[in-house]
């Protein structure tokens, strides 16, 4: 907020875009996901929110870091589901309840 010259409360409108496009990217994978890879879903996720991220560091102008935060909720489904594809896939299901039960948590804290 400090690099847009904006208070504290315009954070919410950020906040507004990048939810709005993480409901859209969700609808998107869910149509896409059974013809897409979840390591190709996985790499290109972090892909795309990594250079969003670096962007929205360094920005100044709004509209560009609304942009940003729309490319980088768009895409962020395609890791949770790329992750969660992966695991469903190659772990036993003895461990499902225990990595799924932490990768809740980590998924809320690093968003």
């Amino acid at each position: 907020m400090e690099n847009l010259g904006r208070d504290k409360s315009f954070l919410q409108w950020v906040m507004m875009a990048n939810g709005a496009a993480m409901l859209m990217g969700g609808m998107f994978i869910m149509s896409k996901g059974k013809t897409m890879k979840p390591q190709t879903m996985l790499s290109l996720g972090l892909l795309i929110s990594a250079a969003a991220t670096v962007g929205i560091g360094w920005s100044h102008h709004t509209v560009l870091t609304l942009a940003l935060q729309t490319v980088s909720g768009f895409f962020y489904p395609c890791i949770h589901i790329g992750i969660n594809t992966l695991l469903l896939r190659h772990k036993d299901t003895a461990y499902m309840g225990r990595v799924g039960g932490i990768m809740g948590p980590m998924f809320m804290a690093s968003w």
